[in-house]
């Protein structure tokens, strides 16, 4: 007998998610950065500083009173002790547990398969620069011999194609940072030799999907495949194909309609039937880039805000600011605060209200800049200009001192 398909509101989907993003209840009860990454799975890395780099502030809202010291340590690890992390294509370029490395084989084949990403590759150069790394250890790119060769970005030299090449197909390892720059090192001096050995392509794509839903709480076909951009390319289609059968098919798997979604979504069955309260009491400035709002689409599903990063729209063109955060309290986005440092003291440069933003709202907003202000270490918060301006003077006061 066919059972019939749950429905939830929209309420519910909005708690299950943000649950699962570790979110939830106004105390954060992760610990570690390795807690961080084994729940989320992928943490996105990108060069934009406006406040912090992303994933410190992925970080920091889950982990509010973590130091900078031990976000960088717990990340990437320093060279006297093993390595924890590496840095692979996931969503984007991402961090993800070094235990993970087995599942990301099929990426590494395909890139083999090309034989390049962008630009092409010299054996030559990719032999020595090999020989460099077995004979030095770890390197950076300006160690290789720099990263251009001109002033543009897109014309790498020819040492730079050759590392990112081989950092692709697997045979070079990014586990550590120094202040910022990458330092690359040979695969087989650095993952354990039991993880060496990749999962087959299903097993490791059905193994994806399960984590992706665990990440989401709930989710669309889209919304799941999107956590680790798993896209059906002509190499991966009959894999990813079975693979997702395979995963709707698990018993532990349901599928659900959330209200007003036109499509499916699936969940746990653990979650839907969990009595649990879902407390949503969290207020906190979330990363343009963390996994809560990264996919678009399910960000407006979810909160009904149209979100989009400005960093690469011309300056007159932007809305709401350059870096623009969006602004979670309880279980709603109320606000984007576009964010910037002026010493110690924080700037909210330009603060936009959601249309249906309360008081209460803008007593979260101006407690959620306080957090902020700690992550970084200013004492002091400076609120510029505030859209619409009815609460202006009130964020003001709020945040005064």
């Amino acid at each position: 007998m066919r059972t019939a398909t749950p429905t939830l509101s929209l309420s519910r989907a909005v708690r299950l998610a943000i649950h699962a993003q570790k979110l939830g209840g106004s105390k954060p009860h992760l610990t570690s950065i390795s807690d961080v990454t084994s729940s989320l799975g992928a943490i996105q890395l990108d060069t934009i500083s406006a406040l912090a780099r992303s994933h410190e502030l992925v970080a920091y809202a889950r982990i509010p009173h973590i130091s900078r010291e031990d976000v960088d340590a717990g990340y990437w690890s320093p060279s006297d002790k093993p390595a924890s992390h590496f840095e692979y294509w996931s969503h984007a370029a991402s961090i993800i547990p070094l235990t993970d490395w087995p599942l990301f084989g099929f990426r590494r084949q395909l890139y083999r398969e090309r034989g390049k990403r962008w630009h092409d590759v010299h054996s030559a150069v990719i032999k020595e620069v090999k020989a460099r790394l077995h004979d030095a250890g770890n390197l950076t790119t300006s160690e290789l011999g720099g990263g251009r060769k001109s002033s543009y970005w897109w014309d790498w030299s020819d040492n730079k194609i050759a590392i990112e090449y081989l950092l692709d197909v697997g045979e070079v390892v990014v586990t550590r940072r120094e202040k910022w720059k990458r330092t690359y090192a040979l695969t087989s001096d650095v993952i354990p030799s039991q993880l060496l050995q990749d999962l087959p392509t299903t097993d490791a794509l059905e193994t994806l999907l399960h984590r992706s839903l665990r990440t989401l709480g709930i989710g669309t076909r889209g919304d799941i495949l999107d956590v680790h951009r798993l896209r059906a390319s002509e190499n991966l289609k009959t894999s990813l194909s079975e693979a997702w059968q395979r995963f709707i098919g698990d018993p532990e798997v349901v599928q659900v309609q959330v209200a007003d979604w036109v499509e499916p979504a699936w969940t746990y069955r653990d979650l839907l039937d969990s009595r649990q309260r879902l407390s949503t009491k969290r207020t906190v400035l979330l990363s343009p880039f963390d996994s809560l709002v990264w996919h678009r689409p399910r960000t407006q599903r979810l909160f009904d805000m149209d979100y989009k990063l400005e960093a690469y729209t011309p300056e007159p063109k932007r809305i709401y600011g350059y870096f623009a955060m969006p602004v979670l309290v309880g279980d709603r986005l109320v606000a984007r605060v576009d964010p910037g440092r002026a010493g110690r003291t924080l700037v909210a440069k330009r603060v936009t209200l959601q249309p249906q933003c309360t008081s209460d709202d803008v007593m979260g907003i101006a407690q959620a800049l306080r957090e902020a202000a700690s992550w970084v270490g200013c004492d002091a918060i400076k609120v510029e200009d505030v859209r619409p301006r009815t609460y202006a003077s009130m964020l003001r006061q709020l945040t005064a001192g």
